[in-house]
């Protein structure tokens, strides 16, 4: 079996319900995903493949924080641009210090994501069929 190397989304969020939510979103608009529940399942993940084409890091991980976290991928992947989430805007500050490119505030609006993602990637998706 040959792996996938399609462009692809990391998506970093400890809770379910919002990692699964993001993945189906995106994979709506016709992004392949892929989700980490925690930063070093994130880094594996880009270990074992080519980078994603953006990452979306949520702040609060088990293990190390979503800042931590960036600095990690941003290690492995110095080129991929990362997006920091979370409920908390005062966390702005140290995820951009972290490497992010930008940032999003919970709950975030979808369409505002997509574009900055589609923008930060330097790629839009096919339309699904």
């Amino acid at each position: 079996m040959t792996q996938d190397t399609r462009p692809f989304i990391l998506l970093v969020d400890a809770c379910d319900p919002t990692r699964e939510s993001l993945i189906v979103a995106f994979e709506a608009k016709g992004y392949i995903c892929l989700g980490a529940v925690d930063g070093e399942s994130a880094m594996d993940l880009v270990r074992e493949g080519p980078c994603p084409i953006v990452a979306l890091v949520d702040y609060h991980l088990p293990k190390a924080s979503g800042a931590e976290t960036t600095r990690c991928l941003k290690t492995l992947c110095p080129t991929m641009p990362l997006i920091g989430t979370s409920t908390e805007h005062s966390h702005c500050e140290e995820m951009i210090e972290a490497g992010a490119a930008d940032f999003f505030a919970k709950p975030f609006d979808l369409t505002s994501l997509f574009e900055t993602v589609s923008l930060e990637a330097g790629f839009t998706p096919p339309k699904p069929a």
